[in-house]
């Protein structure tokens, strides 16, 4: 299986410290998306990812700050460790709102946790959205697709928390939550190498109704 990653306004990567944030689908998503972070970013991952072979190794060996979601005083001590370094290496905190992975084989969106939002309020840094074709037409066990082909990924505009206090969350997440949804139909399905059946169109079109 051999991708290529299209990136759009990648430049808007250089506009650290900040969260970065992308919707999220499936065990692809960490390979592909290490491929164009910022030099200086680190993942968050729920802690049952670190048992999970290949995919557990790679993500410690990356660096990434585990968060055991049973244990919640633990967690927000990860987190702040995770904040902690951002601020001193002016770099990128990468995490994944959702919380979970979609496995959608359509361009769509689950609900938004609220953590990564807190965080960036509470740093006063920006949130960077980033947006992916689906990728269930390349990549998805369920349905034995393990396809050549191209995904998009777009970096959205940089989203200021500044001024903004705990109060204002709500209204970010839902705001965040509208733009990366509607750019994500745009975006659509990622390209397989010699379709010319026009699944991917079809799979789009359905998307977006």
């Amino acid at each position: 299986m051999r991708v290529t990653i299209e990136i759009e306004g990648e430049e808007k990567l250089s506009g650290l410290p900040a969260i970065l944030i992308s919707n999220h689908q499936s065990e692809l998503d960490v390979f592909m998306l290490g491929r164009i972070f910022p030099r200086r970013c680190v993942v968050t991952a729920k802690k049952q990812l670190q048992l999970v072979p290949f995919l557990g190794w790679f993500m410690t060996l990356s660096g990434t700050f585990f968060l055991d979601r049973s244990d919640r005083e633990k967690a927000i001590r990860v987190l702040n460790k995770a904040l902690d370094d951002l601020k001193a290496t002016s770099g990128g905190l990468f995490m994944f709102p959702e919380g979970t992975r979609s496995y959608s084989s359509k361009p769509t969106l689950l609900p938004f946790k609220k953590g990564a939002f807190h965080l960036a309020v509470q740093a006063q840094i920006p949130i960077i959205p980033l947006v992916v074709s689906n990728t269930s037409n390349i990549y998805s066990l369920k349905e034995r697709n393990f396809n050549t082909g191209t995904i998009k990924v777009k970096v959205l505009d940089p989203i200021s928390t500044e001024g903004l206090t705990k109060d204002d969350v709500n209204k970010l997440v839902e705001a965040t939550y509208a733009k990366m949804e509607a750019e994500i139909r745009r975006v659509g399905m990622s390209a397989v190498a010699g379709d010319v059946s026009g699944e991917s169109e079809a799979l789009l079109s359905e998307g977006a109704q």
